[in-house]
């Protein structure tokens, strides 16, 4: 063998070699059907990753989208200016179950020139409306004394929210404050509350659904005020008369009605103000004769304001008295005896509170808050109708949906 030879021999035994160490047991890499092998040693616990792994996130993955929540009914809760609502168990649980609902509404009087009847026809309206609309039962219910009596119109309230008769109330109050806490109390036990007539805005009703008194004032004294300077009557004097001086709602028709009538009639002298004006009451027949002894002592007005029934006796004195033309009588009452007088030219103007008409917003209210899940808050304005002879005839003012 030459050099060269051995040279090249061991070359390929040399290679030989490398590859047989390469197979790690100097088989061939082959198993003994020579197929392929297709196992492998498993890798220690603790081994490292491959390099050809995916690196670690550092940063975490976004969150999934929530699926939308199935709806729940109506929200039960409400943040209202004076803090967190929550209706009561009881109530909502008979909302689960279809259960009759009890709409109470408490009027500051139910006697006779309480407007009782136009409250309740409201109210009245306003549940059948609900029941049709949802499909339940409402019990719709009027309560209050037969007089003005405070204490008496609480004590009510309490005893039907002590055995669970109330799921939502309405409350008329004669004057801010004197129901707080008999509304606080249904607040409380997660009854909605709502105010109509007479606002009580320190307690914790919901809404209330009335006129803006002073406004309301003005716009009685505006149109009074117009209607003399469109007919060429003379306004030098006029006076402001109430049932109650001690009434806040009272208080402020007459300031607003002083307001409106000063606007057009700047130069107009006041007998009385609302500051200084004194109480006629509410009986028919004493009413009568303590206004007939102020006309006779202020015959020399042309304008006088009355913020309530106690109007029909001053437009009958004025009758008696023969005034016609020379005292004209405007107020916050409506009637069929009021409509007469307008056609006789005795009362420029009947301002209508129009009762019925706040009773339905309020009890639209609990509907829709308990049985939709909508609220208003606030002082939702409940605007009077002024009835003066352009339309007194355009409706039938016995009927208590026209009060």
């Amino acid at each position: 063998m030459t050099k060269g030879h051995f040279r090249a021999f061991a070359y390929v035994l040399g290679v030989a070699a490398l590859a047989a160490a390469c197979t790690g047991d100097g088989s061939a890499g082959e198993n003994d059907a020579g197929t392929a092998a297709t196992t492998t040693a498993p890798a220690e616990p603790d081994a490292p990753a491959v390099a050809d792994e995916a690196p670690t996130a550092t940063e975490p993955a976004e969150p999934a989208e929530p699926e939308p929540a199935e709806p729940q009914g109506p929200p039960h809760i409400a943040e209202l200016a004076w803090g967190n609502f929550e209706l009561s168990e009881r109530i909502a649980a008979k909302l689960e179950a279809d259960e009759r609902l009890n709409f109470v509404i408490s009027l500051r009087a139910t006697g006779e020139g309480g407007f009782a009847d136009s409250f309740e026809h409201g109210w009245q309206q306003a549940a059948a409306a609900a029941a049709e609309e949802h499909g339940v039962q409402i019990n719709a219910r009027v309560i209050g004394p037969h007089a003005a009596d405070a204490e008496s119109q609480s004590a009510a309230i309490e005893a039907l929210l002590s055995t669970g008769d109330i799921d939502c109330l309405a409350v008329d109050a004669a004057n801010p404050g004197l129901l707080d806490d008999a509304i606080d109390a249904a607040a409380d036990a997660g009854v909605p509350v709502f105010a109509v007539g007479g606002d009580s805005p320190d307690s914790k009703r919901f809404a209330f659904h009335g006129p803006d008194d002073v406004e309301a004032g003005r716009a009685a004294g505006s149109l009074v005020g117009q209607w003399a300077e469109d007919g060429g009557i003379l306004v030098r004097v006029a006076g402001v008369l109430t049932g109650d001086a001690a009434d806040q709602g009272s208080y402020d028709l007459m300031r607003g009605f002083v307001a409106g009538l000063s606007e057009i009639h700047s130069g107009v002298i006041w007998a009385n103000s609302p500051e200084d004006v004194e109480s006629f009451g509410y009986d028919p027949v004493s009413v009568y004769d303590r206004i007939e002894a102020w006309v006779l002592d202020n015959s020399d007005a042309d304008i006088v304001f009355f913020t309530d029934a106690g109007v029909e006796s001053l437009a009958a004195v004025m009758a008696d008295q023969l005034l016609y033309g020379d005292m004209y009588a405007v107020g916050f009452h409506m009637s069929p005896t009021m409509a007469a007088f307008i056609r006789e030219r005795l009362v420029v103007a009947a301002m209508v509170p129009r009762h019925a008409e706040q009773a339905r917003l309020a009890g639209q209210a609990c509907g829709d808050f308990l049985l939709q899940g909508t609220l208003q808050t606030g002082h939702i304005i409940v605007e009077p109708l002024a009835v003066t002879l352009d339309n007194v005839e355009d409706a039938d003012w016995s009927l208590p949906e026209n009060l």
